[in-house]
């Protein structure tokens, strides 16, 4: 089957780390939300934000067939999804992705498969009618280790030929095969919104200075770029409610908010 995706970037990223002895999650919030609506298209899932998509998610229609799917970056790729046998599972707020759970490796078949129609044959697929905010239970590569992570979803399947999944954040656990229950955000499953809320800097974009709200327990600001390198550090000591990016060049970067326990990351653009 032929397929054209077209791959959109998150928008806003938040990592969340606990205590060395419990799992480290990596919590990525797509804000706001983007739904697919047309075939061809699809989002391309970055788990760990080094640039390499780990797996997209996909509206594909051709000869007949439309299908809603799971397709690896690469055929090198191994990324697996949580199925039943037969097609990828639906998964619940805190059901468990594990070494343990059942796996089909994407690019091999229809295991990767969430909605699909042939003409000749009808329907199959577990993501029929609407599944509004599900889980899909992903298990993929950094470098030669294995990792757990999990992809929110709302699908909605109107009729053979109309379709469309929204996508709403994602996450995945640090430890190498360590398991993630579907919605942990890294502070227990449900963290609350509010806490992410609370931080906002401004404006955006910005050509030299953004500025920032209060927030308690900050211990360090640090400007990351988008590939990954420390470009400024802020200490307590020299807390103030401004950042001079003046001197940065032009493009995206990231700014993280480090307490004792957690990082908060907003995304900004230099103009």
């Amino acid at each position: 089957m032929k397929y054209c995706i077209r791959t959109l970037f998150v928008l806003k990223l938040v990592f969340f780390f606990n205590h060395p002895i419990n799992a480290q999650i990596v919590y990525t919030d797509i804000d706001p939300d983007i739904t697919y609506t047309e075939f061809l298209t699809g989002h391309g899932v970055d788990f760990n934000a080094d640039g390499k998509v780990d797996v997209h998610v996909t509206l594909l229609s051709n000869v007949g067939v439309w299908v809603m799917h799971l397709i690896p970056d690469s055929s090198a790729d191994n990324t697996f999804v949580v199925y039943d046998g037969e097609e990828a599972s639906i998964l619940e707020l805190e059901d468990e992705i594990a070494p343990s759970s059942n796996l089909y490796k994407l690019g091999t078949g229809w295991g990767g498969l969430l909605y699909g129609y042939w003409e000749n044959d009808g329907e199959y697929g577990n993501w029929t009618g609407t599944q509004e905010d599900k889980y899909l239970g992903i298990k993929f590569e950094i470098g030669s280790n294995f990792h757990y992570g999990w992809i929110h979803l709302t699908t909605h399947q109107y009729s053979y030929t109309e379709m469309d999944f929204t996508i709403k954040g994602f996450a995945y656990n640090t430890i190498a095969n360590e398991m993630i229950l579907a919605g942990d955000m890294g502070s227990g499953v449900g963290i609350d919104e509010n806490i992410i809320n609370t931080i906002s800097i401004f404006p955006n974009p910005t050509e030299n200075f953004v500025f920032y709200n209060a927030i308690k327990n900050v211990k360090q600001i640090t400007v990351i770029s988008s590939t990954g390198k420390t470009c400024k550090n802020i200490s307590i000591d020299s807390f103030s409610k401004s950042i001079d990016l003046s001197k940065l060049s032009n493009g995206v970067y990231f700014i993280r908010f480090q307490t004792d326990k957690n990082s908060f990351i907003k995304k900004i653009l230099k103009e």
